[in-house]
């Protein structure tokens, strides 16, 4: 009775055993499967910040390039400014600065004309002497 018991014994740890192997089995392909999505995911975060590293340099690139055409740009007026007529509207660039609008649609500045503004003044001829050199007589007396 005692050999079959054992036998039986043996059996039953043989098939607790190969449970416990089949369990094993199926742990360890779920951990190999969490491993690679891990590894994927490593592999993609990687990736994205090689990207983002790439896309920040030449970002940064960028600023720097248009920063130093805006100063070129700058040192150009500031030699070009006093050329301008001081009649032209044109003359005071911080005024002109003001009034441009940037129009979203069309993606450039929308400018003023230039303007020339002419003083016109009166003739000569068309002054009365007496209103042009009014205290001549008391300075040199009544013409004569």
């Amino acid at each position: 009775v005692s050999t079959q018991s054992t036998g039986d014994d043996e059996g039953v740890i043989e098939e607790l055993f190969n449970l416990q192997m089949g369990e094993v089995e199926v742990r360890n392909k779920k951990i190999g499967r969490i491993k690679e999505k891990y590894e994927e995911k490593v592999s993609e975060i990687k990736d994205l910040t090689e990207e983002f590293q790439t896309q920040r340099e030449d970002y940064l690139n960028s600023i720097r390039e248009q920063s130093q055409e805006t100063k070129l740009l700058q040192q150009i007026l500031d030699q070009i400014q006093p050329l301008l007529r001081r009649d032209s509207n044109y003359y005071n660039l911080d005024a002109i600065k003001r009034d441009c609008k940037w129009n979203e649609e069309t993606g450039s500045w929308l400018i003023p004309p230039v303007m020339i503004t002419r003083t016109k003044l009166p003739a000569p001829a068309d002054i009365p002497p007496h209103k042009l050199y009014p205290d001549t007589t008391r300075l040199h007396g009544p013409p004569g």
